[in-house]
This record gives structure tokens, sequence and C-alpha cells, in this order.
């Protein structure tokens, strides 16, 4: 990922996305 701006929309969409992932993962 080398692209993360200081954006609310992109801060929410990772946000979102390593919730996702944690979730898979556990």
């Amino acid at each position: 990922m080398k692209i993360i701006r200081n954006n609310k929309k992109t801060k929410k969409k990772i946000i979102q996305f390593f919730s996702f992932f944690g979730k898979r993962k556990n």
C-alpha cells in the first residue's frame, strides 16, 4: 500500500479493509 492519503474516504476504506482482514484471519 503505497498510496495512503490523509483523506477521510481513504482512511475509512483502509479501516474497513483491515477490519475485513482481521475478521477473516480470526
